[in-house]
């Protein structure tokens, strides 16, 4: 869904409220805090700079801030890493190259006790191998589907 049709329907308002309420029941949970930061490189990333700061405050900084907060507290937490890759990459897999490399590589070392955790891990290390071998139209390629777009 594009930038317009997402704003009119709401969405973006939607989940951010959402998400202020996960924040105030529990401010240091990092997959909140993770939820966070993806909402607001995803605004970024959908309408723009200028329009995801001035209708929704949305801001890359904001969302690696948030990011990099939830890191802090859960350092070994793959699901957090991964996920600043994922949405690092759909955003600017160029410019954030490096930072996308050390989460990914942090996400395929983790520990990852559950089964979830274990194909996030695998996709990680894909991700991972595709950067690191430059293939950046594989790399794009996978980052899309993983974020489940066509």
């Amino acid at each position: 869904m594009g930038a317009l049709a997402s704003s009119t329907a709401g969405i973006p308002g939607q989940a951010k409220k959402q998400i202020d309420t996960a924040l105030s029941l529990a401010p240091d949970n990092p997959l909140v805090l993770a939820g966070l930061g993806g909402w607001n490189i995803e605004v970024v990333r959908v309408g723009g700079g200028l329009f995801g700061q001035w209708i929704y405050a949305a801001s890359l900084d904001a969302g690696v801030k948030a990011f990099k907060r939830a890191i802090a507290i859960a350092p070994g937490d793959l699901i957090v890493r991964y996920e600043f890759a994922l949405q690092l990459a759909a955003f600017d897999a160029k410019g954030q190259r490096a930072e996308i490399a050390a989460q990914l590589g942090a996400a395929s070392s983790a520990p990852a006790p559950t089964a979830y955790e274990k194909a996030l891990q695998a996709r990680a290390k894909q991700l991972g191998d595709l950067l690191a071998a430059n293939d950046l139209a594989g790399f794009s390629a996978r980052v899309k589907r993983y974020q489940n777009y066509p």
